[in-house]
């Protein structure tokens, strides 16, 4: 029996990356690799699955479509399993390619692994107690201070190497703060590029918000608790002589190995200037770092 064959089937695929994606694309993506789909259990296999629903997630494409895609590489019923097979194949290249910079597959399992670039929040703002608002930080905590930041990877860490759920709420409530207020020369400064309330001197607020952080959705905590990687991730690639040891591989982050109290005092020259380089981005600090130990390894080089 002959089977019908389309003759042109157009399906618009651009390269995505992380910070592109809507917030339903985040959670939908999230939910092919973290929560259990039945349907799955009506396709070939997990794999093929998986990589169906991510197309799906990302591109919007109904399973009519996909199933007219497929039927296109059939020619009759005996070519069925070869068909299937270039589909699937043709739905792989597609997703490796378009998708580099958010997942990779591992070429013996076919499994797909997310990768920690995500570092724009999928929520900007999220409510917070008695009508509040809280307001996520800068694509990429571009807005952080030293200060901040060293919280940040203070509780990141501890999260990470110890499991702790009360370190990730309190890194998350140190992030989510309330906004300034909306006032004619806040707008018209753009909020000094923050639009929260500044973490130094604010530092009591953090545990009452922390404890509102374990009521969150576990998907958004977890999702949140990705993009927090991803940060750290992308500011330890950029300043590789602040976070890895020269002709070594890449380290942690060196929060545990000295405090973090010892390096603002120590770019502050002492406790008399804390306050001015506390509230220093933490790009300035870290380029001044950088340019530190560029010039340390420049006198070892020529032995002076």
């Amino acid at each position: 029996t002959q089977l019908k064959k389309m003759e042109t089937l157009e399906i618009n695929i651009l390269t995505k990356s992380w910070n592109e994606l809507t917030r339903r694309q985040v959670l939908e993506l999230w939910s092919n690799f973290y929560v259990a789909r039945s349907f799955r259990d009506a396709l070939p296999s997990a794999e093929a699955a998986q990589c169906i629903s991510i197309f799906q997630s990302i591109y919007n494409v109904s399973f009519e479509t996909l199933a007219e895609w497929q039927l296109s590489e059939w020619t009759d019923e005996e070519d069925a399993i070869d068909g299937a097979a270039g589909f699937y194949n043709g739905l792989q290249t597609l997703l490796d390619q378009s998708l580099a910079e958010i997942m990779t597959r591992n070429a013996d399992t076919g499994q797909y692994q997310l990768l920690p670039k995500l570092t724009r929040s999928p929520w900007p703002e999220i409510a917070g107690a008695k009508n509040t608002v809280w307001f996520a930080p800068a694509i990429g905590w571009d807005n952080l201070s030293i200060y901040e930041l060293a919280a940040v990877f203070t509780h990141q860490e501890n999260y990470h190497s110890q499991d702790s759920l009360e370190d990730l709420y309190t890194m998350l409530a140190i992030l989510y703060r309330p906004g300034k207020p909306a006032t004619p020369e806040n707008k018209m400064m753009a909020y000094g590029g923050d639009r929260r309330l500044p973490y130094r001197n604010y530092e009591g607020t953090v545990s009452s918000r922390a404890k509102l952080w374990k009521n969150m959705h576990p998907t958004v905590i977890n999702i949140l608790a990705f993009w927090a990687l991803s940060c750290r991730q992308a500011i330890i690639d950029m300043y590789p002589r602040v976070f890895k040891a020269p002709g070594e591989a890449p380290q942690r982050e060196r929060a545990n190995d000295y405090s973090w109290g010892g390096v603002i005092l120590s770019l502050a020259g002492g406790v008399a200037n804390i306050d001015a380089v506390a509230d220093q981005n933490f790009h300035n600090c870290f380029t001044y770092l950088s340019m530190l130990e560029d010039e340390r390894l420049e006198r070892e080089m020529w032995g002076s």
